[in-house]
């Protein structure tokens, strides 16, 4: 059996080992790769996105798994087309919290089970719960009847080292897997022409994040499960059968790939 488990060799949180590329596309540079190397290095990561899905969190577990472990943090702001059963863990994940029951152990113990019986909906459903039960997710929706289509966001280590990247790609499983997609990335230790860029991204979203914005209404806790479920009552079953038909196709390609290499 193939099991997650924690890191024996634990790699420092600085972002200048990773091996991130300027741009990401085809190939050895899909985006999944980048995010891969976030998981490593990054001790805080920010997304302000179109699509957010708990299904994700299924790529690169074994690193996210290390992320959580060395302390690390999401920042989410995303629009309000999420899936009910996404919608259903946001909220449990905040009840959790208030209620302190859920350990880091408890996160630890859900990777280990998808090491082994690689249950994609289960796993992804308690990691989304568990890491805000944890304070490890923060998770904002914009209020809004307008299309949020952002797709960028930044990361920062300790040794006080940026990552800035904008690009296509939304943060699900489809996106990382399926499509095509592009990312472009700017690391604050490559020179002074990244600077402006970065700077630009992360006042962007921390200006959306802290609500400066006010065309931008955001929502969170468990507000966001009582505005989307009054908003859209009923959801696209067949929509969402066809979700997780890919990502199981998708999951199967990626497990036969490691196990071929």
């Amino acid at each position: 059996m193939n099991k997650i488990c924690t890191f024996d060799i634990m790699f420092d949180m600085d972002l200048q080992k990773a091996d991130i590329q300027d741009s990401y596309f085809l190939g050895k540079t899909k985006p999944y790769y980048f995010y891969n190397s976030l998981y490593k290095y990054a001790s805080e990561i920010t997304f302000a996105l179109g699509y957010f899905s708990k299904t994700a969190f299924c790529v690169g577990a074994e690193n996210l798994l290390h992320f959580v472990e060395n302390g690390g943090r999401f920042n989410f702001i995303c629009n309000d087309k999420l899936f009910l059963e996404d919608v259903t863990a946001i909220e449990s994940g905040y009840r959790l919290r208030k209620t302190r029951a859920v350990s880091l152990n408890d996160l630890n113990q859900i990777f280990q089970i998808y090491g082994e019986d690689k249950d994609f909906r289960r796993f992804s459903f308690k990691c989304l719960s568990y890491l805000i039960a944890l304070n490890r997710l923060e998770i904002k929706v914009v209020k809004t009847n307008r299309l949020v289509h952002f797709k960028t966001g930044f990361a920062r280590d300790d040794m006080g080292n940026t990552v800035a990247f904008t690009g296509s790609v939304n943060y699900t499983l489809q996106a990382m897997l399926y499509n095509y997609e592009q990312l472009e990335t700017y690391c604050s230790w490559k020179g002074e022409a990244f600077q402006s860029r970065i700077e630009n991204i992360v006042q962007a979203i921390d200006n959306l994040w802290s609500e400066k914005n006010a065309e931008l209404p955001l929502i969170t806790g468990t507000e966001i499960a009582q505005y989307i479920r009054e908003k859209y009552p009923v959801e696209n079953i067949e929509e969402l059968k066809l979700e997780f038909k890919i990502i199981s196709n998708e999951l199967n390609k990626v497990s036969s790939h490691t196990h071929t290499r």
